[in-house]
């Protein structure tokens, strides 16, 4: 019970006093104000713009219970390196068993911090004719991020196992991502920045889809094939009127076969020392952990070596990846800007019948 409290004490330290909050929690213990996203949202009681605080725990229940049909803001507590274990933890994560489903609904603006989404996040569409006004997903474990009708989108530090997949959207922004599957940006015509993500596909998937033109901006990445059967379409880092740049690839054998069969000499263009997209990297060249060294969270493989291309070959000699640039992916997860308590004294007997309990509340993600 004491977890529960500590938890909402915590994030009400960030959240003005006038502003709605509802608790999360489908543990009968907690007492919170809801059980499920969908019981909270259907309360007439609930107002657009309101936040929902899904606490610690695993929330079950099918992926009706998880379906967003308001605008409003959904924080949990992060994931990863939330105990000594570094594991994802059904007691320090807010788990969701289903998928996160968000109403396609014109007008709807939704913020989304610090879940994890086992069965992934989805906009729940199939007509580009209703799009969110604004979605953004950050700091989130999901299995995949695809589907996202929406005019205005911003991914930024979460990791997935699966795809994250542009459906149909005015503007994107996909920054800082770890993505284990493929990326998919079949959106032409479409304002797109992709910058500073890792995007490494486990063999048998590409990693990626690419129909990109003059709107994408797509730079400062790491892109690693490790299937010879799919490919990377890197003829686009080649056209000039594309802005893609400071990106450290890999050329499979099946692209460089392909390539040659065209005659257009891509792969001795990459080669070239003036051309910013380097190649020929690898996960072995370029990963510190690239084998299973007993690391629970998944995202540690990513770090990048010291002697890699990588580590000082984005566009200000940085690091290029999702731990490189302005918003640097965070192992543990946890919203940024939001309190965390991370010390607390329970004492043992009570003084003049109060229980003085102390705790320390840090304000940033350090």
């Amino acid at each position: 019970m004491k977890k529960y409290l500590f938890f909402a004490a915590a994030l009400l330290c960030a959240t003005a006093a006038n502003a709605k909050l509802w608790r999360i929690n489908y543990d009968d213990n907690a007492q919170a104000d809801f059980k499920t996203i969908k019981l909270c949202l259907a309360w007439n009681g609930f107002t657009d713009g309101d936040t929902l605080y899904m606490e610690p725990g695993v929330h079950n229940g099918s992926s009706t219970d998880n379906t967003v049909s308001k605008s409003c803001t959904i924080i949990g507590p992060g994931w990863g390196f939330q105990s000594s274990t570094n594991s994802i933890s059904e007691l320090e994560s807010a788990v969701l068993n289903g998928n996160l489903y968000l109403s396609s609904k014109d007008g709807i603006s939704v913020k989304i911090y610090g879940i994890v989404a086992t069965n992934g996040i989805s906009v729940n569409s199939t007509s580009t004719a209703y799009k969110l006004s604004n979605l953004v997903i950050e700091r989130c474990y999901a299995s995949t991020i695809t589907n996202l009708y929406t005019n205005n989108l911003t991914v930024k530090n979460c990791f997935t196992f699966g795809n994250i997949s542009i459906s149909s959207t005015t503007t994107a922004s996909i920054i800082g991502n770890i993505i284990r599957g493929q990326l998919n940006l079949c959106t032409p015509g479409v304002r797109l920045v992709v910058d500073h993500n890792t995007i490494c596909a486990s063999t048998g998937t590409s990693n990626m889809l690419v129909d990109m033109d003059e709107k994408t901006v797509f730079s400062n990445n790491i892109v690693i094939n490790s299937s010879k059967a799919d490919y990377v379409n890197i003829n686009a880092f080649l056209e000039p009127s594309y802005s893609m740049y400071n990106n450290v690839i890999s050329f499979t054998t099946a692209t460089i076969e392909d390539a040659e069969y065209k005659g257009d000499h891509t792969y001795d263009a990459l080669k070239d020392p003036s051309c910013t997209n380097k190649i020929d990297a690898t996960v072995a060249n370029t990963f510190k952990c690239h084998i299973d060294n007993g690391i629970v969270d998944n995202a540690m493989y990513y770090y990048v070596k010291d002697d890699a291309v990588a580590k000082t070959a984005d566009s200000k000699g940085g690091e290029c990846g999702a731990f490189g640039g302005d918003y640097p992916y965070q192992l543990n997860g946890r919203p940024n800007g939001v309190p965390y308590l991370y010390d607390i004294v329970v004492p043992t007997h009570t003084d003049n019948n109060q229980l003085k309990i102390s705790f320390k509340v840090a304000g940033n993600n350090e």
